[in-house]
């Protein structure tokens, strides 16, 4: 089915369109999705990360993650020693 419009030469056919879901104007997954990712600084902003159907998430590249200004890594190794400073004294004091 099409509509013409008389008089107007560069408007032949308006064909409708039955069916539509969602109108093309207001918050979709893209636009969610969008207003994630910082292209200047390539990042994305996310309060949890999933999968998509209950399995295991898969990363392809090492992940870089900071926190309170140093990197996971150092946070670890910091903790690790303190940790093992934490043993010694328990050792040291008969437990």
């Amino acid at each position: 089915m099409s509509v013409g419009y008389e008089g107007n030469p560069y408007v032949l056919n308006i064909v409708p369109l039955f069916g539509i879901q969602q109108s093309a104007s207001g918050s979709s997954a893209i636009a969610d999705i969008q207003g994630m990712v910082n292209t200047e600084t390539k990042t994305i902003n996310a309060n949890t990360i999933g999968s998509f159907d209950s399995g295991s998430v898969q990363f392809t590249s090492p992940i870089v993650t900071t926190t309170n200004g140093g990197t996971l890594e150092t946070t670890i190794a910091a903790l690790t020693a303190r940790i093992a400073a934490l043993e010694a004294r328990v050792t040291a004091l008969g437990g």
